[in-house]
């Protein structure tokens, strides 16, 4: 629950999801945070799409106060730049949005003419799990930067 972690950090995360447009929010929900059934966070992170590779980059965006896409990028220059090469640019991103399209196949048109190797399957797992740890890194990175930034603002950061 990646989401629900930034949020439940307080300011200047919390702030942020006033501009989430889709939030569906009913009486039970707000009960629950306040009885600390569930967090803000785990309500709010249970209602944002993330479907697809844009869907994530755009809320982390938002949550974080950053271009997400164009930041998350420059790290993998740097991944890159580390390994002497231009995988993690060139591959990454292209094998993660088709995992996502294979999901949505897979989850909701059923698929039954999808010809699947079990040797690509495996490659997509791999590229995705590098991906989630490289995004893991990356959103701590910037959920310190952003406190930081929050701290030196005058603003009281989180306990």
């Amino acid at each position: 629950m990646l989401y629900g972690e930034i949020i439940d950090n307080g300011e200047p995360f919390l702030s942020r999801i006033r501009e989430l447009k889709s939030l569906k929010l009913d009486v039970g929900d707000l009960i629950a945070t306040s009885s600390r059934k569930i967090s803000i966070g785990e309500l709010i992170s249970h209602q944002l799409p993330h479907n697809k590779l844009s869907d994530i980059e755009d809320n982390l965006g938002l949550l974080l106060g950053e271009d997400f896409g164009f930041e998350f990028t420059k790290r993998l220059e740097r991944e890159d730049a580390k390994i002497g090469g231009i995988v993690f640019q060139s591959h990454l991103r292209r094998l993660i949005i088709e995992t996502f399209r294979l999901r949505h196949i897979l989850c909701h048109e059923l698929a039954p003419k999808i010809a699947l190797r079990q040797y690509e399957m495996g490659t997509l797992i791999k590229v995705f799990r590098v991906f989630l740890h490289m995004l893991d890194d990356h959103v701590k990175e910037a959920t310190k930067r952003a406190q930081q930034a929050a701290a030196s603002d005058g603003e009281k950061p989180p306990i």
